[in-house]
């Protein structure tokens, strides 16, 4: 995966690290997702590997889930464990 990286060394959440992998919205689709554990993966349009998301991730307000199949617009973010998707808005 070819990117802009910007680290961002003050911040820290779960004492892991994270940096910016792209300022832009990327399309994909939920591969699965575990309501009950609040995490699961999603198959991103354009990369080879899928992205971990957690329910905190997810934009709705309301509704903190997503189902199989499902679309969804997110960012991606890279922590020391790999690829995770932030602001994930599903239609």
């Amino acid at each position: 995966v070819e990117c802009m990286c910007i680290e961002d060394k003050n911040y820290t959440k779960n004492k892991r690290s994270l940096s910016i992998m792209t300022l832009q919205l990327r399309m994909g689709r939920v591969k699965w997702f575990d309501n009950n554990k609040g995490y699961g993966l999603i198959v991103a349009k354009d990369l080879e590997q899928d992205i971990y998301v957690n329910k905190k991730a997810i934009a709705n307000t309301k509704n903190k889930a997503l189902t199989e199949g499902q679309d969804v617009e997110f960012s991606v973010i890279k922590t020391a464990a790999g690829l995770e998707a932030a602001d994930v808005i599903g239609f």
